[in-house]
C-alpha cells in the first residue's frame, strides 16, 4: 500500500484488517490530537489519507477552509467505508432507585430517536450541522 494515513490520537477507527497493516508496514499511521490538525497534514500533503467519521472530517473541512483562503476551493475525495463503530448512550444500574424516573425516560428516550429516525429527522440535523460548519 505504502501510504500515511492520518488518525485521531487515542481512536481506535479502521478496525482489525487496518491496524495489520499498520502492524505490517504497508500503511504508517500518524496521529494528532484534533480533526483540524489531521485536515490540515492531509491538505499540505503530509499524508495520504484520514481516517475517522464522516461528518467529523466534513465538518473539519469546512472550518479550515472558512479560515484558510487557500483551501477554500480544494475537495477531497471521500473513500470506501473501512469500518463503522456504534456509540452507546449508558445508564447506571447502581443507583438503588435514586432515579426513580430512569425506566421511563429510557423507553421514551428510545422512543424518540427512532421516531426521528423514521422521519429523517437525524439525517436533516446532520446535513444542517454541515451545512453552516459549525
Amino acid at each position: 500500500y505504502d501510504l500515511k494515513v492520518a488518525r485521531n490520537a487515542g481512536f481506535a477507527s479502521g478496525g482489525d484488517e487496518f491496524m495489520q497493516a499498520v502492524k505490517d508496514g504497508k500503511i504508517k499511521l500518524d496521529e494528532a490530537k484534533t480533526n483540524r490538525e489531521n485536515i490540515l497534514k492531509l491538505l499540505e500533503g503530509h499524508t495520504d489519507a484520514y481516517i475517522n467519521d464522516r461528518l467529523s472530517i466534513l465538518q473539519s473541512l469546512k472550518a479550515v477552509q472558512a479560515e484558510k483562503d487557500k483551501y477554500k476551493n480544494v475537495k477531497i475525495l471521500e473513500g470506501t467505508l473501512v469500518s463503522t463503530e456504534k456509540a452507546y448512550l449508558g445508564f447506571t444500574s447502581m443507583d438503588k432507585g435514586k432515579f426513580v424516573f430512569k425506566d421511563d425516560f429510557v423507553k421514551k428516550f428510545n422512543a424518540a430517536i427512532e421516531d426521528m429516525k423514521a422521519k429523517g429527522e437525524i439525517k436533516a440535523i446532520a446535513d444542517k450541522f454541515l451545512e453552516s460548519g459549525k
